[in-house]
């Protein structure tokens, strides 16, 4: 009996001492501590958090094959080390990244394909596309082709980003503005939208303009001068980028930047975008500023992301994540040689982090418009492009994934 009761005891004492001794390591693990098998002592180690799109990609950490994305990477020892992302028909991303001991830093990397899928949007010819400032939806110009047997009308179109748009005239498009007789919206020279999306300004030509209510459906109104809306709506950007300057305690040359119209704040409104010309005024450098915080492990408060000639056609979009950007060049060519409603010939695209790196190439190819309209999820970009070059620009999604 005594040695029945003895066994017990024992069998509970080691069982309390294996469970104090697991969850002691669990606490140190969750801490930032690991034990050395070699010295049999208790370090400091740091962690790497890495999530890809697409996941399920191979992470190489230093050179050596580890585990696959999304995961988390612990017992790493304080200092930079080299990580690898790699998925077959993917581009590689690669890059030196910090660990500092006790924290985790989070890695987001987008794969891009080497061959993407481009799709048409629309086949009888666009013009003037706007994406909103909600970043949800472009607005464009569509003119009916007596040639093709589609129930597409002329007018101004809507986009929805938000919905399935393959073929969008048979599914997101929405015709907001229908041509009449003796008023064709579809050949405006310019659409403009006010900063809360509600309002939009149509320039027939310098002396003819239409303003509308976007909200209640009535037709637009006529007007003679752009400039009542136009100062309105400068008004409500520099109070709206003020607002941001003052949450966030902007002050002075950052201040002044912060509020320029031609500054770009990224989708979460913790980030902008600006350029200013080198000591020697031969080219631009380009620069985010980060107002994250507080600043994750390896962050900085700016970044130089890219140095670039004064007449270089280069021109950058957030891309939805705000932790990447998009740029664009386009490539012109003599304006007789241009489809109608064309403003370049072809360009490329290219998707690089906030720090510059990464720079990988998107597309290179027909670009009739150096704008580009990512979707909300970030999975497509829709360009304006024409290939064929007797035929209007037509619009065309990107697929990277």
């Amino acid at each position: 009996m005594t040695a029945t009761m003895n066994s017990r005891v024992l069998i509970f004492f080691a069982t309390l001492a294996l469970i104090v001794s697991t969850t002691t390591l669990i606490f140190l693990w969750a801490k930032g501590y690991t034990i050395n098998r070699e010295t049999r002592k208790v370090e400091r180690v740091g962690m790497i958090s890495v999530k890809s799109l697409p996941d399920g990609a191979r992470i190489f950490l230093d050179n050596t094959l580890t585990l696959a994305t999304n995961t988390t990477l612990g017992n790493l020892k304080g200092g930079t080390h080299k990580l690898r992302i790699e998925k077959e028909g993917f581009s590689s991303w690669e890059k030196d990244v910090l660990v500092k001991e006790e924290l985790v830093t989070f890695v987001d990397v987008i794969l891009v394909p080497r061959s993407v899928e481009i799709k048409p949007l629309t086949t009888s010819g666009v013009a003037l596309p706007i994406l909103n400032n909600s970043k949800d939806k472009i607005y464009f110009l569509a003119e009916t082709s007596p040639e093709l047997d589609i129930a597409q009308k002329s007018g101004i179109w809507s986009l929805d980003l938000n919905s399935s748009i393959f073929n969008i005239f048979k599914t997101g498009a929405t015709l907001v503005f229908t041509d009449k007789r003796g008023l064709a919206y579809s050949s405006a020279e310019a659409l403009l939208l006010s900063p809360s999306d509600n309002q939009m300004l149509i320039k027939m030509n310098e002396k003819g303009y239409y303003l509308a209510d976007l909200g209640n459906g009535d037709a637009p109104a006529a007007t003679a001068t752009a400039v009542p809306a136009l100062e309105t709506w400068g008004k409500e950007i520099l109070n709206k980028r003020r607002l941001l300057s003052d949450k966030y305690n902007l002050a002075g040359d950052l201040k002044e930047i912060a509020t320029d119209p031609q500054t770009l704040w990224s989708p979460d409104e913790k980030k902008f975008l600006f350029r200013r010309k080198n000591e020697k005024g031969d080219s631009w450098r380009y620069f985010v500023h980060n107002l994250t915080d507080p600043l994750g492990v390896g962050e900085a408060d700016e970044y130089l992301v890219s140095t670039v000639s004064l007449d270089s056609e280069m021109k950058f979009t957030w891309y939805p994540d705000s932790k990447h950007l998009l740029s664009s060049e386009c490539e012109t060519q003599p304006k007789a040689n241009q489809p109608p409603g064309a403003t370049c010939a072809s360009g490329s695209i290219h998707l690089l982090e906030i720090d510059g790196t990464n720079n990988t190439q998107v597309y290179s190819g027909s670009m009739a418009s150096d704008s580009l309209f990512p979707t909300p999820d970030g999975s497509k970009i829709i360009i304006l492009a024409t290939f064929n070059q007797t035929a209007p620009p037509n619009l065309y999604a990107i697929s990277l994934r």
